[in-house]
């Protein structure tokens, strides 16, 4: 991906999130966006894009290009692409996305022109060497903490629920496919904050999957910011073995990433027994069930010597 998409991406949400930052508002804030890209040597333009900072979904639907160039056997050839792509936030932290590729006849040949110029302009006579359909889903949140001691920090717990597919491939080395989608929390600048600190989720390749992840984020005075990304890229190489006549991707994870439960903890990262978490529009968030406590050694100790009593007592009675 190039650095471009990955600034104008970063920027529009890092607006969002200053705004919240400096100026009170009745609700969360969300911003979602789609992109059908072509790349050459790695650097990218956009064909088409939809971008929308409401709960309205961005989406384009069934986006058609065609291109025209040579195959590995110097035959001219043309190349059609489908594409399409939904991102949508909502109040609660969800968060939904979908992207699907057709490419038919595709080809690919190292003399051909490239479709992306070095200045980011675009050679309409020229081939591209990888095509990719990207969705964003964002939401940030700030939230009121009520807890029944000294809290730090919180675990989000969310869902992601959703399928990928594919057609036309083999999957083994050399597959001109990759598919990916992610989940990072965000700070409150907007960038994302570093899986080490604050958790992380990814699924890779075909497969269905209903997976739980764990975003940490801190609290201070009782209030946090609660930022949530989910991302996916649907990445078609063209300068791979091409062995089909038409490829087919789908990723839908409409089905959603979710915050299925909230839990506290304090500096010791013990667990501490919420009494709400509450959004800045007045959402009240589900809360994580507090695990049954463990006796500590030195109790069960003393609970065995009880019960060793209590049957001394009862032979006693006994005779």
């Amino acid at each position: 991906m190039s650095n471009l998409f990955r600034v104008a991406r970063s920027v529009s949400f890092l607006f969002l999130v200053v705004s919240a930052v400096g100026v009170a508002h009745a609700g969360p804030l969300y911003s979602s966006e789609t992109d059908y890209g072509v790349f050459n040597n790695n650097q990218g333009v956009t064909s088409t894009s939809s971008y929308s900072s409401t709960t309205a979904p961005a989406s384009f639907s069934n986006f058609q290009s065609t291109y025209t160039g040579l195959d590995s056997n110097g035959t001219s050839q043309t190349m059609t692409v489908t594409a399409s792509g939904m991102a949508n936030a909502q109040t609660g932290g969800i968060l939904k996305s979908s992207s699907a590729l057709t490419v038919d006849n595709p080809y690919y040949n190292s003399t051909n022109t490239p479709y992306v110029n070095p200045d980011f302009t675009t050679n309409s006579s020229g081939s591209p060497d990888q095509l990719e359909v990207y969705t964003t889903a964002q939401y940030y949140d700030p939230l009121q903490v009520s807890a029944s001691g000294p809290i730090s920090s919180l675990n989000v717990f969310v869902t992601l629920d959703g399928t990928i597919s594919t057609t036309g491939f083999n999957l083994g080395n050399g597959s001109p496919m990759y598919t990916q989608a992610s989940i990072n929390a965000l700070n409150s600048i907007g960038n994302a904050c570093p899986a080490a600190q604050c958790g992380y989720g990814n699924v890779e390749g075909p497969g269905t999957y209903n997976q739980t992840y764990t975003l940490t984020i801190p609290v201070t005075a009782n209030t946090a910011n609660l930022g949530i990304l989910l991302y996916t890229y649907l990445d078609f190489y063209l300068n791979q073995p091409l062995l089909s006549n038409t490829y087919t991707m789908n990723m839908d994870f409409s089905h959603t990433l979710q915050v299925t439960g909230i839990q506290g903890l304090n500096s010791s990262n013990n667990i501490v027994s919420l009494n709400s978490v509450t959004g800045s529009g007045g959402f009240v968030y589900p809360l994580a069930p507090v695990p049954a406590s463990v006796p500590e050694p030195a109790t069960m100790f003393l609970f065995g010597v009880g019960l060793l009593g209590l049957g001394v007592s009862r032979r006693k009675r006994a005779s």
